[in-house]
C-alpha cells in the first residue's frame, strides 16, 4: 500500500512540475504541496485501517478533482506544454473520471471547491457532444442532490 501511495505522489509531482513557469524552484510551495499530500495519504491509510471505504473514496475523489482542475488551469494559462499527446491523455482520463462520478455522484459535493474545479476541468477537456451531454446530466444530477440536501436541512 505504501508503494502505491509513493507511486501516486511521484506521478502527481511529475505532472505538477510540468506546469511550472519559473526556472527557479519554489520550495515553499513544494513543501506545502508535500504536506497536503502526506496528510491526505495518511487520512486514506487511517480510513482503510478502520474499514471506512466510503471516506477513502471521498478523499480520493477530492484529489482527482484537484488534479483535473489543476490540469485545466495549466492549460488555460499556458503554464505547461499541453502537447497533443498530453491533451489526449487528459481527455482519456477525464472520460474515466466522468464515468466514475456518474457511478458515484454521492461522493461529489458541489459545495466543495475541489469538486467545482474538477467539473471545470472536465468541461475544459471533454468537448465531444456525447461527453458534453453526459457532463450536463451529471451537473444537473449534482445540483438536484444539493437542492435535496438544502431542503432536508430547512425546518
Amino acid at each position: 500500500m505504501r508503494s502505491l501511495a509513493i507511486l501516486f505522489l511521484g506521478i502527481t509531482a511529475a505532472l505538477l512540475s510540468g506546469c511550472s513557469t519559473t526556472p527557479k524552484p519554489n520550495y515553499h510551495q513544494a513543501f506545502e504541496f508535500d504536506i497536503g499530500e502526506a496528510h491526505a495519504s495518511l487520512e486514506i491509510l487511517k480510513s482503510l485501517d478502520a474499514g471506512n471505504t466510503n471516506r477513502v473514496r471521498k478523499i480520493a475523489m477530492l484529489r482527482v478533482c484537484d488534479d483535473m482542475g489543476f490540469a485545466r488551469f495549466c492549460g488555460v494559462h499556458g503554464l505547461g506544454p499541453l502537447t497533443p499527446d498530453y491533451k489526449q491523455e487528459w481527455i482519456k482520463t477525464a472520460r474515466q473520471i466522468l464515468d466514475y462520478m456518474r457511478r458515484h455522484p454521492d461522493e461529489c459535493d458541489l459545495r466543495l471547491a475541489s469538486v467545482q474545479a474538477g467539473m471545470r476541468g472536465l468541461k475544459y477537456f471533454l468537448t465531444d457532444p456525447a461527453d458534453v451531454h453526459q457532463l450536463d446530466e451529471l451537473s444537473e444530477q449534482l445540483k438536484q442532490m444539493e437542492k435535496k440536501r438544502l431542503d432536508t436541512k430547512t425546518p
